[in-house]
């Protein structure tokens, strides 16, 4: 593993609070990121090569948003880029062909021109205050949005119409994810609960807060930290299978006080963690898995039942850790690399690259050599979920 940290004024110097990197395979990868100058910035990086470093450089501005802009994600397809902001406004970019010799008409601040163009095709507006956290469906026809108007709502792309206004939280809703198998959304809030919704009707299915095992007016049986521990996110995530819903801004109860965990859910049951990972120094405030499924280590004891190794990467104020599924110890940790909170994280679609976003301003590279992390996992068996169990750690049912 190597880290670097490049010398890019990313948006003038001002907070960096998202990444996320296109799915469309190449020998180079487009990147978003969203910062609080109020722009979105698409990048090329090419992926690090004997002794280079990994390599970015600009390609575009995209420039909407009035105020600063919290999240970008890459719809399934990578045709589609959405970002979200304090203005209340959500907009959906697609690329725009232009003649090589026309270029972009416009740049960013310090003068760069664009390589490519973008339009921003479609704009939704229900939210009446900062939105923080977006998620695509699996199709890309829907998008789910989080807001600190206490609020998630799920949008048709198409139209801007929205389908459902979920409104069951009672402070910032800070983080969501849509489940790949379509199956379930989930929304977490610094009002220290998860809620899991039905996908097709929206339908509350799960609220997951406490640690039923303690007594109800005991200090430690709140399953999260409270509100403004983590700052601005609580991004959660499900395994790239649908397998595993991973959690962040979870604590659990210790001698003198509480740990900083990451809770792991199980599909087949989202309304009591199945494990934790014991975790760092601060709350864990994001969440991210690789793309890329790896082959087991078999002289390794398997933690859950399943046939390849997944690797998500955690990321408290302070540290990023890596891990996989088959240990609850960390592959790799990285601490120390910025003098403000790490706000996001993102994998290239080989896994092989993890960018790490900062409120300083700036961004950290982890680059992973060829098989760093396993061998690719290759099957022809149909994509279906296997079943999970946990060997050990199993935490306290909510």
């Amino acid at each position: 593993m190597k880290v670097t940290i490049p010398e890019i004024a990313w948006h003038n110097r001002d907070p960096v609070f998202s990444a996320d990197f296109s799915p469309i395979e190449g020998q180079c990868w487009r990147m978003a990121t969203a910062g609080a100058d109020a722009d979105v910035k698409m990048w090329r990086v090419v992926p690090q090569r004997d002794d280079k470093d990994t390599e970015v450089t600009f390609l575009s501005n995209l420039k909407r948003h009035e105020k600063t802009v919290n999240c970008v994600r890459f719809s399934p397809n990578g045709k589609y880029l959405a970002s979200s902001g304090d203005d209340g406004a959500m907009f959906i970019w697609k690329e725009r062909k232009v003649d090589a010799e026309q270029g972009g008409a416009f740049g960013d601040e310090n003068g760069e021109q664009n390589k490519e163009s973008w339009t921003a095709f479609k704009m939704l507006r229900g939210h009446i205050e900062d939105v923080m956290d977006l998620s695509w469906s699996p199709d890309g026809k829907s998008i789910l949005s989080g807001s600190i108007d206490n609020s998630a709502i799920v949008w048709e792309v198409k139209t801007g119409k929205k389908m459902f206004i979920l409104k069951e939280h009672g402070h910032y809703v800070q983080g969501v994810t849509w489940d790949p198998l379509n199956q379930y959304l989930c929304t977490l809030s610094s009002d220290r609960s998860l809620l899991v919704y039905e996908a097709a009707r929206c339908n509350l299915l799960h609220n997951v807060s406490r640690n039923k095992q303690l007594q109800a007016d005991s200090k430690s049986n709140r399953l999260f930290v409270e509100e403004g521990a983590t700052k601005y996110f609580r991004r959660l995530s499900f395994t790239t299978d649908g397998a595993f819903l991973l959690v962040p801004a979870g604590q659990v109860p210790t001698s003198d006080d509480c740990q900083n965990v990451t809770f792991l859910f199980s599909r087949s049951n989202l309304k009591t963690p199945l494990c934790y990972l014991p975790g760092p120094r601060k709350p864990v405030c994001v969440v991210r898995c690789s793309p890329v499924r790896y082959e087991l280590r078999h002289n390794q004891p398997t933690r859950v039942k399943l046939p390849y190794r997944m690797v998500y990467a955690v990321a408290s104020l302070g540290e990023v850790m890596v891990y996989d599924t088959e240990q609850l110890s960390p592959i790799c940790l990285v601490s120390d690399i910025h003098y403000a909170c790490i706000t996001d994280l993102a994998w290239s679609s080989n896994g092989r690259v993890l960018m790490i976003t900062s409120y300083d301003g700036f961004c950290t590279i982890l680059s992973f050599g060829q098989d760093e992390l396993g061998k690719v996992y290759c099957s022809d068996k149909g994509q279906t979920v296997p079943q999970t169990d946990c060997k050990e750690n199993k935490s306290d049912n909510t």
